[in-house]
């Protein structure tokens, strides 16, 4: 049995009939179905929603307003003379050069440096991070996540670089390396070993 709308915008159902709208901005339509009790309601609300489900079932999900994805890329944890182990703090110690392989990151906003050390005395040490453009970054050892230990004979120490820091780094490709001082110039002693880092990058594709 057809149905005719008394009203512009507005749809009243009653029982066992079916009902075809037409949504006239977006070319909608739809047909209730079952035995329906009388009710009124606005016809145009049915129709934005439904195109409002439409737009966002459309958009999908996983991006980021700036319009790229978010990733990471990683330098997993190694010895820091790149095979089987550490290199000794005398007084300075760094790491042979490593590269991420097919990093899809266009835009860092954080980097996690770990730094895996040997030494009984942390408090007089200093370590940096050496970025592919030049630019050397501080790592604070002190007051810093310590999860344990890491490789052979060595303390893990974890900082998080925020994008702030990373501004004049537009991309990680290059060479990427870290290096350990050790600051007390009255003593050698205790000896200390740079063991290991890693390097996770996270950002935008």
């Amino acid at each position: 049995m057809a149905f005719k709308l008394s009203k512009v915008g507005t749809g009243f159902c009653r029982s066992s009939e079916r009902v075809n709208y037409r949504c006239p901005a977006s070319g909608l339509s739809f047909t209730p179905k079952g035995s329906i009790v009388m009710r009124h309601f606005p016809l145009k609300l049915v129709c934005t929603g439904l195109t409002g489900i439409l737009i966002l079932t459309g958009c999908g999900g996983g991006s980021s307003p700036s319009g790229g994805s978010s990733t990471q890329c990683l330098l997993p944890l190694a010895y820091a003379d790149g095979l089987s182990s550490g290199t000794r703090i005398d007084p300075q110690a760094q790491a042979v050069n490593r590269q991420f392989s097919a990093c899809s990151i266009q835009r860092v906003q954080s980097l996690n440096v770990g730094l895996c050390i040997g030494h009984a005395q942390i408090n007089e040490l200093s370590a940096q991070l050496l970025m592919p453009n030049g630019t050397v970054l501080n790592l604070p050892l002190q007051g810093v996540n310590s999860p344990g230990s890491c490789l052979v004979g060595g303390q893990l120490y974890e900082t998080t670089l925020a994008a702030n820091p990373l501004q004049s780094l537009t991309s990680l490709q290059g060479s990427w390396s870290v290096r350990v001082t050790d600051n007390n110039l009255v003593s050698t002693t205790p000896v200390g070993f740079l063991v290991g880092w890693s390097l996770q990058a996270s950002g935008l594709q």
